[in-house]
Protein backbone atom coordinates (compact mmCIF):
# COMPACT_ATOMS: atom_id res chain seq x y z
CA UNK A 1 0.00 0.00 0.00
CA UNK A 2 2.86 1.95 1.04
CA UNK A 3 4.37 1.65 -2.67
CA UNK A 4 1.07 2.44 -4.34
CA UNK A 5 0.74 5.93 -2.64
CA UNK A 6 4.85 7.09 -3.21
CA UNK A 7 3.80 6.01 -6.67
CA UNK A 8 0.73 8.56 -6.94
CA UNK A 9 2.47 11.30 -4.83
CA UNK A 10 5.39 10.80 -7.60
CA UNK A 11 3.06 11.39 -10.59
CA UNK A 12 1.45 14.49 -8.98
CA UNK A 13 4.25 15.36 -8.57
CA UNK A 14 5.42 15.40 -12.26
CA UNK A 15 1.97 16.88 -13.16
CA UNK A 16 2.14 19.64 -10.83
CA UNK A 17 5.96 20.42 -12.11
CA UNK A 18 5.08 20.28 -15.16
CA UNK A 19 2.35 23.05 -15.17
CA UNK A 20 4.85 25.87 -13.92
CA UNK A 21 7.13 27.41 -16.44
CA UNK A 22 10.97 27.13 -16.95
CA UNK A 23 13.07 29.72 -16.01
CA UNK A 24 13.45 32.14 -18.57
CA UNK A 25 10.71 30.65 -21.20
CA UNK A 26 7.93 32.50 -22.05
CA UNK A 27 4.78 30.99 -22.23
CA UNK A 28 2.36 32.98 -24.73
CA UNK A 29 -1.79 33.05 -25.14
CA UNK A 30 -2.79 31.25 -28.41
CA UNK A 31 -4.57 34.25 -29.74
CA UNK A 32 -2.73 35.94 -32.71
CA UNK A 33 -4.02 39.44 -32.40
CA UNK A 34 -2.70 40.71 -35.68
CA UNK A 35 -5.25 41.09 -38.35
CA UNK A 36 -4.51 39.23 -41.63
CA UNK A 37 -1.86 37.64 -40.01
CA UNK A 38 -1.20 35.17 -43.35
CA UNK A 39 -1.85 37.90 -45.56
CA UNK A 40 -4.72 36.77 -47.67
CA UNK A 41 -6.66 40.13 -47.68
CA UNK A 42 -3.60 41.98 -48.57
CA UNK A 43 -2.76 40.03 -51.23
CA UNK A 44 -6.18 39.75 -52.93
CA UNK A 45 -6.58 43.97 -52.60
CA UNK A 46 -3.26 45.92 -51.06
CA UNK A 47 -6.51 47.57 -49.50
CA UNK A 48 -6.71 45.25 -46.55
CA UNK A 49 -6.35 47.84 -44.12
CA UNK A 50 -3.88 46.17 -41.76
CA UNK A 51 -0.84 46.52 -43.41
CA UNK A 52 0.99 49.47 -44.43
CA UNK A 53 4.34 50.64 -45.56
CA UNK A 54 6.65 53.42 -45.69
CA UNK A 55 9.75 53.98 -46.82
CA UNK A 56 12.50 56.66 -46.69
CA UNK A 57 11.67 59.86 -48.54
CA UNK A 58 13.09 59.97 -52.31
CA UNK A 59 11.80 57.86 -55.44
CA UNK A 60 10.35 54.89 -54.89
CA UNK A 61 12.99 51.74 -53.90
CA UNK A 62 11.05 48.96 -52.46
CA UNK A 63 8.45 46.97 -54.21
CA UNK A 64 6.16 44.50 -52.03
CA UNK A 65 4.99 40.67 -53.74
CA UNK A 66 2.63 38.45 -51.73
CA UNK A 67 2.51 34.58 -52.69
CA UNK A 68 1.32 31.57 -50.58
CA UNK A 69 1.39 33.75 -47.12
CA UNK A 70 5.10 35.21 -47.18
CA UNK A 71 5.77 38.77 -48.15
CA UNK A 72 8.69 39.18 -49.99
CA UNK A 73 10.36 43.26 -49.66
CA UNK A 74 12.86 43.38 -52.68
CA UNK A 75 15.26 46.83 -52.86
CA UNK A 76 14.87 48.27 -56.34
CA UNK A 77 16.49 51.70 -55.69
CA UNK A 78 18.48 54.01 -53.88
CA UNK A 79 16.91 55.22 -50.36
CA UNK A 80 18.15 53.68 -47.17
CA UNK A 81 15.30 51.78 -45.85
CA UNK A 82 11.29 50.13 -45.90
CA UNK A 83 9.00 49.09 -43.00
CA UNK A 84 5.80 47.22 -43.81
CA UNK A 85 4.14 47.63 -40.76
CA UNK A 86 0.20 47.22 -38.91
CA UNK A 87 -1.02 49.50 -35.93
CA UNK A 88 -2.80 48.67 -33.12
CA UNK A 89 -4.67 50.36 -30.58
CA UNK A 90 -3.35 49.55 -27.51
CA UNK A 91 -6.93 49.25 -25.67
CA UNK A 92 -6.73 45.97 -23.93
CA UNK A 93 -2.58 45.77 -24.65
CA UNK A 94 -1.47 48.37 -22.16
CA UNK A 95 0.26 47.42 -19.25
CA UNK A 96 0.09 44.09 -20.75
CA UNK A 97 3.42 41.61 -21.87
CA UNK A 98 3.70 41.03 -25.05
CA UNK A 99 5.60 38.72 -27.85
CA UNK A 100 5.80 40.35 -31.07
CA UNK A 101 7.90 37.38 -33.34
CA UNK A 102 7.68 36.53 -37.21
CA UNK A 103 10.09 33.72 -39.55
CA UNK A 104 12.62 36.05 -41.55
CA UNK A 105 14.63 35.52 -43.77
CA UNK A 106 17.10 37.08 -47.28
CA UNK A 107 17.03 35.89 -50.61
CA UNK A 108 19.16 36.49 -53.53
CA UNK A 109 22.55 37.42 -54.04
CA UNK A 110 22.61 39.55 -51.01
CA UNK A 111 21.94 36.39 -48.79
CA UNK A 112 25.15 34.71 -50.16
CA UNK A 113 27.57 37.54 -50.92
CA UNK A 114 30.51 38.57 -48.74
CA UNK A 115 30.29 41.84 -49.91
CA UNK A 116 28.44 44.72 -47.09
CA UNK A 117 24.78 45.50 -48.53
CA UNK A 118 23.84 47.23 -45.40
CA UNK A 119 22.31 46.48 -42.53
CA UNK A 120 20.57 43.44 -41.87
CA UNK A 121 16.73 43.50 -42.19
CA UNK A 122 14.42 41.91 -39.05
CA UNK A 123 11.57 42.55 -37.10
CA UNK A 124 10.85 46.03 -35.08
CA UNK A 125 8.40 46.99 -32.57
CA UNK A 126 7.41 51.16 -31.73
CA UNK A 127 5.30 52.08 -28.41
CA UNK A 128 3.34 55.43 -29.76
CA UNK A 129 1.96 57.91 -27.31
CA UNK A 130 1.05 61.52 -28.42
CA UNK A 131 2.32 60.63 -32.09
CA UNK A 132 5.90 60.05 -30.48
CA UNK A 133 7.69 56.58 -29.61
CA UNK A 134 8.25 55.81 -26.46
CA UNK A 135 9.68 52.64 -26.52
CA UNK A 136 12.10 51.17 -29.05
CA UNK A 137 12.94 47.71 -30.02
CA UNK A 138 14.40 45.46 -32.64
CA UNK A 139 15.72 42.22 -33.83
CA UNK A 140 18.00 41.68 -37.04
CA UNK A 141 18.97 38.38 -39.00
CA UNK A 142 21.73 36.94 -37.48
CA UNK A 143 24.74 36.92 -39.97
CA UNK A 144 26.31 33.70 -38.69
CA UNK A 145 23.20 31.58 -40.20
CA UNK A 146 22.87 29.65 -43.41
CA UNK A 147 22.45 31.79 -46.48
CA UNK A 148 18.74 31.77 -47.21
CA UNK A 149 17.45 30.38 -43.79
CA UNK A 150 14.50 31.04 -42.39
CA UNK A 151 15.25 32.86 -39.00
CA UNK A 152 12.64 33.11 -36.18
CA UNK A 153 12.87 36.54 -34.75
CA UNK A 154 11.13 37.38 -31.49
CA UNK A 155 10.60 40.39 -29.30
CA UNK A 156 9.38 40.80 -25.81
CA UNK A 157 7.93 43.73 -24.53
CA UNK A 158 6.50 45.44 -21.46
CA UNK A 159 4.34 48.06 -22.81
CA UNK A 160 3.79 51.18 -20.61
CA UNK A 161 0.25 51.60 -19.09
CA UNK A 162 -0.33 54.86 -21.09
CA UNK A 163 0.22 53.25 -24.58
CA UNK A 164 -2.38 54.19 -27.10
CA UNK A 165 -0.58 52.81 -29.85
CA UNK A 166 1.58 49.76 -30.96
CA UNK A 167 3.36 49.66 -34.05
CA UNK A 168 4.71 46.26 -35.41
CA UNK A 169 7.15 45.98 -38.41
CA UNK A 170 8.90 44.30 -40.46
CA UNK A 171 12.18 46.35 -41.66
CA UNK A 172 14.02 46.12 -44.41
CA UNK A 173 17.85 47.94 -44.75
CA UNK A 174 20.11 46.10 -47.61
CA UNK A 175 20.02 44.79 -50.89
CA UNK A 176 18.42 41.99 -52.23
CA UNK A 177 14.62 40.40 -51.21
CA UNK A 178 13.37 40.18 -47.35
CA UNK A 179 10.69 37.67 -46.97
CA UNK A 180 8.48 37.05 -44.09
CA UNK A 181 6.28 34.47 -43.24
CA UNK A 182 4.04 33.56 -40.16
CA UNK A 183 4.31 36.93 -37.95
CA UNK A 184 2.26 36.64 -34.56
CA UNK A 185 1.27 38.54 -31.43
CA UNK A 186 0.37 37.05 -28.54
CA UNK A 187 0.31 38.15 -25.07
CA UNK A 188 2.64 36.58 -22.06
CA UNK A 189 0.89 34.63 -19.60
CA UNK A 190 1.60 36.35 -16.23
CA UNK A 191 2.89 32.91 -14.91
CA UNK A 192 5.74 33.41 -17.06
CA UNK A 193 7.87 35.69 -14.56
CA UNK A 194 10.90 34.55 -15.63
CA UNK A 195 9.90 35.69 -19.20
CA UNK A 196 12.87 38.62 -20.25
CA UNK A 197 12.03 41.27 -21.80
CA UNK A 198 14.05 42.51 -24.96
CA UNK A 199 16.52 45.38 -24.95
CA UNK A 200 15.46 48.81 -26.03
CA UNK A 201 17.22 49.46 -29.33
CA UNK A 202 19.82 52.73 -29.51
CA UNK A 203 17.92 55.60 -31.33
CA UNK A 204 19.57 56.16 -34.79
Amino acid sequence: MNRIFTVFACVLMLISCGRQPQEGVCLLAEENLLGDADFRLEAESRRSKFWTSIQHAGEKSFSVEIADAIVSIEKIGSQPWFLYRQRLQADDLAGQKIAFSAEVRLVGRAAVTAEPVGRPGGIKLAVLRGGRSHLHLDQRLKADRLPEQWQQLQLIAQLPPDTETVQLSFLHESGGVLQVRKPSLRLVDPASAGCKVTASAPKN
